[in-house]
């Protein structure tokens, strides 16, 4: 089984951090893959279905620094003897080191996440001793982790080209992948009683619209150059809002006294920070979200707001244009207008259809990052299925075909095909088989495979297409037709059309969610003669009960 050690920094059940929310998409990728999570801090140890290793570091909250190190170089170097090859280091520079050269001495690769702006806030040099020392803790420990990781992770795809151009990141070393959201938990039916003792406690009047923020205030992402004008011309232009603010940080107290100076308390419940287990239960009262950010990498809080099913106002910041939908673009605002923050709030808050709408489709396109796909996406990158034609593998495979083929009449009994594939079939000379048909190994073993030949000058046709069970959620046929449509493009051609034969009514609907649709009366005929065969007696050619499919496919 493959295995990966995930390193967190830090993990508390009552915490308000993002960390909290790792420990589900753990879970989901231990599903399929034996994870060891080690922790460098934590208050308690977790309890996480399908994840039988944690470790939490003895000396994680030492001030000693040197023995932290030392202590994660011996976690590492121990696991490694248990064939952990792959560790994955959630934003820590001070993991980061010690695993790297462990693993440059014992083998494996580091995959080192970080993403978020905020170059600019870090001080020049100095001959004052804090910022140098600052400087040291900072940015050299990351321009350090930098240089010795294999992979830097980052994400969504615009973060990727920011540490490219501003801390010189190596674009052959960078990994896109998203953050993720328990979509089941934030759209899910709260209880009113829960939902009426939240509103009592926050102070919200009765048939207020509720204008949620959930963010840390702090000078980084400069929260008192939006707020609290935004509420304050908000609450000028109708009194009907409520705000509620959830998050803590050194802004928190200047945001608090210039609410107060500005006579808008009743209007406001400034909660502070709660623990993130707790959130899901704010988006549930909310009529819209706002996120006045100037600096972010990939905000969580945005697709647990797009999970919860509301509209929301947020900055240009970061990676925000690369996660929202067209629509919803209306209301992200360039980071340096505090007036356009506010006139959107208004704008959103006045048209009810068009924020009911908005909710909806965020609703949808959040299931993008649902942690049951961000989980696949992890496997997929950090354990990649090889794709390659036919030609290119060696002639022992073909034994591998014919298993995974039998294994799926198995499966299926009669209802995955009329006969079953013989190494006679595999070796059949077919027009440009060779270029054409793809095959996926995973480790060497092959565990797919998609066989196809070159009907004529723009047709290929699908002979047969088997995937290992284990490897099917993965979406590993959608994978080897990518595959075989590049190839096409590579070789030149503008259109393509791709047909094949089903009997199988599960496999048909999979086909007709990949965009194939039934060959029907004259479409059929056409198909008949191009293959070679007379239409008048089409039972003569077509095996029952059986459906011709095809995709036509513009290169």
């Amino acid at each position: 089984m493959k295995k990966l050690c995930y390193i967190l920094p830090s993990y508390s059940e009552n915490s308000h951090e993002h960390f909290y929310t790792v420990l589900r998409l753990l879970q989901e990728i231990g599903k399929y893959v034996e994870i060891a999570l080690v922790i460098e801090k934590a208050s308690t140890i977790p309890r996480l279905d399908n994840v039988k290793t944690v470790i939490v570091q003895r000396y994680g909250f030492s001030k000693n620094k040197i023995l932290r190190l030392m202590e994660m170089a011996f976690i590492t170097a121990r696991l490694q003897m248990k064939n952990f090859k792959k560790f994955y280091i959630r934003t820590s520079d001070t993991a980061t080191v010690p695993v790297c050269l462990v693993t440059k001495l014992l083998g494996g690769e580091v995959y080192f996440w970080r993403s978020g702006q905020g170059k600019e806030s870090i001080p020049g040099w100095s001959v004052n001793w804090k910022v140098i020392r600052n400087k040291l803790q900072i940015e050299l420990m990351f321009k350090t982790a930098l240089r010795l990781t294999n992979w830097f992770v980052t994400g969504p795809e615009s973060m990727g080209t920011y540490f490219i151009k501003e801390w010189g990141v190596d674009s052959r070393k960078v990994l896109i992948l998203y953050n993720d959201v328990d979509t089941s938990r934030f759209k899910r039916p709260h209880d009113t009683q829960d939902i009426a003792a939240l509103k009592h406690h926050t102070g919200i009047p009765d048939n207020a619209k509720i204008v949620l923020m959930v963010h840390n205030m702090s000078p980084v992402r400069r929260t008192t150059m939006y707020l609290p004008k935004a509420i304050v011309d908000t609450i000028a232009q109708r009194q009907d809002v409520y705000f509620v603010l959830v998050g803590g940080g050194s802004e928190k107290p200047f945001v608090q006294e210039k609410v107060a100076q500005c006579g808008v308390n009743s209007y406001v419940s400034i909660v502070g920070s709660v623990p993130n287990r707790e959130i899901d239960k704010y988006y549930a009262i909310a009529d819209i979200f706002i996120m006045p950010s100037y600096v972010e990498g990939f905000p969580r809080v945005l697709i647990e707001a797009m999970a919860s099913g509301l509209a929301f106002v947020a900055t240009d910041s970061g990676g925000v244009m690369d996660i929202v939908t067209e629509a919803q673009k209306q209301f992200v605002v360039p980071r340096d207008d505090p007036e356009a923050f506010s006139n959107a709030i208004k704008s959103l808050l006045a048209d009810d259809h068009l924020r009911q709408r908005l909710g909806m489709e965020n609703q949808i396109h959040v299931q993008k990052y649902a942690v049951e796909n961000v989980a696949m996406m992890y496997i997929d990158k950090i354990f990649p299925i090889n794709i390659c034609s036919i030609d290119k593998m060696p002639v022992r495979i073909i034994s591998e075909l014919v298993d995974i083929d039998a294994g799926c009449i198995a499966e299926k009994s009669t209802a995955y095909s009329h006969e079953h594939w013989s190494h006679a079939n595999f070796t059949k000379e077919l027009p440009q088989k060779k270029l054409y048909s793809q095959v996926a190994t995973d480790d060497g073993k092959v565990v797919g495979f998609w066989i196809v030949s070159k009907t004529d000058q723009y047709t290929l046709h699908t002979h047969r297409v088997a995937v290992r069970k284990a490897y099917r959620r993965r979406g590993l046929a959608k994978k080897m037709f990518d595959a075989i449509v590049s190839k096409a493009t590579k070789d030149g051609f503008k259109q393509m059309t791709l047909t094949l034969a089903i009997v199988n009514t599960e496999a048909m609907a999979f086909y007709k969610q990949m965009g194939f649709t039934p060959l029907q009366g004259g479409e059929l005929d056409d198909f008949i003669i191009k293959k070679g065969h007379n239409a008048t007696n089409r039972q003569n050619y077509i095996e029952q009960p059986s459906e011709h499919m095809v995709k036509t496919f513009v290169c």
